[in-house]
């Protein structure tokens, strides 16, 4: 009831939680996986105050002209449909994973893109802020101690004279009675 939506899974086919195990195996033969997978279901929660929210705006937006011509270019999307479009979408992706469903791979990197214009909107941070880059001052040492990458006060690493010793094996050890069977090993 409190839930903005929820994807479901239909009566016949594979629960989420099986999806996710039937796509997580090495041998699985994915050319057969779409047959298994559930058919989706997306329930909106009408009664909830972002999907109210929503479509109070989309009624609001201007009407679009009907086209007569096949070949005319399909118009640009306002800022106002495209933030309504990355909404949707986004509770729609926020939904399936509430459910226990996974992205696709495909869309992964298109959710944190819309999760980051949601971040920047909400920071009121505009889209096109380029990242600046920060100038980080490294104070000067002491000429005395040589730049071999170590922290302050600790003596450098010599790599050269590193050595490692052979643990000792007692007879009757378990290892070496298995391994006598064994000329391989």
């Amino acid at each position: 009831e409190t839930s903005v939506g929820a994807v479901v899974a239909g009566d016949y086919g594979w629960t989420a939680h099986m999806e996710k195990v039937m796509t997580s195996q090495v041998f699985t033969n994915t050319d057969n996986l779409g047959y298994m997978k559930a058919r989706k279901t997306f329930e909106i929660n009408p009664n909830h105050p972002v999907i109210k929210n929503m479509l109070d705006r989309v009624n609001e937006l201007p009407e679009e002209k009907d086209a007569e011509d096949d070949d005319e270019v399909v118009p640009e999307l306002s800022d106002e449909e495209k933030t309504l479009h990355d909404a949707a979408v986004l509770i729609f992706q926020t939904c399936s994973l509430n459910s226990g469903f996974s992205l696709p791979a495909a869309s992964a990197n298109e959710f944190s893109d819309r999760i980051e214009r949601l971040v920047r909107a909400g920071l009121s941070v505009p889209h096109d802020a380029a990242v600046s880059e920060v100038e980080v001052e490294i104070p000067e040492g002491d000429d005395d101690e040589e730049d071999n990458g170590d922290s302050p006060g600790m003596p450098p690493l010599d790599f050269d004279n590193i050595h490692f010793e052979e643990p000792e094996v007692e007879e009757g050890d378990p290892v070496d009675d298995i391994a006598e069977g064994h000329d391989e090993l």
